[in-house]
């Protein structure tokens, strides 16, 4: 009963709430940690059964996985043909028109502010020859019941217009998810994709070139999730598939400047315009006048991964269903734990694409630590990983593989 007073005591003098003495403040901090610790998810547990993986609670067949993109990418393009390009042109014949396989990166003198190879904005208006081209089709042929009036100004169709601005945001849509899911194994988070920009902007450079000699775009970031904090940025390249690349290529530097003028017309009031302008020009995904947020990207892949998968797979655990798949497949995995050095630069570079520094990836994957890479070896890396990974799920890294 004594010890049991004393103790009684103690607290009561030193562990309440705004007491001022070091017991007190170190209960606080005690507690605040157990809370944050208890609302800190948990990691998700990966098993293997078969060509099924379960991550957490969620379990994928990689081989129907892989026939779905395969299916969604023929969906996509379908979809743009008929419901945004109108039927007025199909994709290969803007392939052409366009040269977009023949396309080469922006040399130094024309890489400058406001430039890109999805946009050309030097000159502060999005009309390009190959957009004007579509739109005189849409003019001649009546689509959107687009009109003249009297002054010379143009006017789309309400009902048409509107169905046709939400046709470009769901084809936008399904052209990011397959962006995210074919680019590489180590996919950026969504907080970095929302900051993509297709041009050279006071804030940094485009996000997105060609790589010339795969004949295809990529998305070029420095991004990962300590940036802030460390002040440290890794360039990291992310090869598409290039009929992923063109559909993004064709909704963005040719469907958009005439979307600009849809919304323009039909929805975005004089006072809003110039933050839609601003949107348009510095982010890639963009629809209805603004820009996308990470939790709408997120829940772009989750809807997309649904409808074709049966499965709620938003942007966190989709990155560990990808990490896992990259690392059980012997095509992808590059034998993570011999020691050949040719193989584990390409695992390092699997890593580095996933948003892992080095010192995190020795310290969780079981590496060992490499000599200092020059960028084009690290970059030849990237790009094999890439090319693999493209190989692995069906696709062609180039329009003539």
């Amino acid at each position: 009963m004594v010890n049991h007073r004393k103790c009684e005591d103690f607290f009561h003098k030193y562990l309440q709430d705004l007491n001022l003495s070091p017991f007190a403040t170190l209960r606080t901090m005690l507690h605040k940690m157990s809370v944050v610790s208890k609302a800190t998810p948990r990691p998700d547990m990966i098993w293997w059964h078969g060509d099924v993986v379960t991550v957490g609670e969620i379990s994928v067949d990689v081989t129907k996985y892989k026939t779905f993109l395969q299916k969604k990418l023929n969906e996509t393009e379908k979809f743009v043909e008929e419901h945004v390009l109108l039927d007025l042109f199909k994709i290969h014949e803007l392939d052409d028109i366009c040269n977009i396989s023949k396309l080469r990166d922006l040399s130094q003198a024309e890489d400058v502010l406001g430039n890109g190879i999805l946009l050309d904005l030097r000159n502060s208006r999005f009309d390009n020859p190959q957009s004007a081209q579509l739109f005189l089709k849409m003019l001649q042929s009546g689509k959107l019941d687009i009109k003249l009036d009297t002054a010379g100004s143009i006017k789309f169709g309400k009902l048409a217009g509107l169905k046709w601005i939400s046709d470009i945001d769901r084809a936008l849509s399904e052209t990011q998810s397959l962006c995210h899911t074919t680019q590489g194994p180590g996919v950026g988070r969504m907080t970095e994709q929302a900051l993509q920009t297709p041009i050279n902007t006071l804030n940094g450079s485009r996000n997105v070139i060609f790589e010339n000699g795969e004949g295809t775009g990529a998305f070029r970031t420095g991004y990962h999730k300590g940036s802030f904090t460390t002040g440290q940025h890794k360039e990291i390249l992310r090869l598409l598939p290039y009929r992923v690349f063109r559909l993004l290529y064709v909704l963005t530097h040719i469907v958009r400047p005439i979307e600009l003028t849809a919304l323009f017309n039909l929805l975005i009031p004089p006072d809003n315009r110039q933050a839609t302008v601003e949107a348009y020009r510095e982010r890639i995904w963009a629809s209805y006048g603004r820009a996308w947020s990470p939790p709408l990207l997120s829940e772009n892949l989750q809807r997309f991964m649904q409808r074709g998968m049966g499965v709620k797979m938003s942007a966190r655990p989709y990155r560990h269903f990808a990490i896992a798949v990259q690392r059980h497949y012997s095509a992808t995995n590059y034998g993570r734990y011999e020691t050949d050095s040719k193989a584990q630069l390409f695992a390092m570079a699997a890593d580095l694409m996933a948003g892992h520094t080095s010192e995190v990836a020795e310290m969780h994957y079981a590496r060992t630590d490499n000599n200092v890479l020059n960028s084009s070896t690290l970059k030849a890396a990237y790009i094999r990983v890439c090319k693999d990974w493209h190989t692995f799920l069906g696709f062609s890294t180039s329009r003539d593989d």
